[in-house]
């Protein structure tokens, strides 16, 4: 079960905005990011997270998105 909203296949490139074939997802299901959470940061991912990793194949640039529940 999860609350994040759907994770999309594709994604557009913010280079050349061709599509960018999702490759990778990070869940951080052992916490490690939430204890690593610097002091005075406004913005921390907590234990929900999902970090989607994008590759387009078109010019070969990475994209990144997170989203957490």
């Amino acid at each position: 079960v999860t609350y994040q909203a759907e994770i999309p296949l594709v994604a557009k490139c913010r280079e050349c905005k061709a599509d960018a074939t999702l490759m990778m997802q990070v869940h951080d299901s052992e916490k490690e990011l939430v204890k690593e959470r610097p002091v005075g940061a406004g913005v921390w991912p907590h234990d929900s997270l999902v970090i989607s990793l994008y590759l387009c194949t078109t010019c070969g640039k990475l994209k990144a998105t997170w989203n957490q529940g």
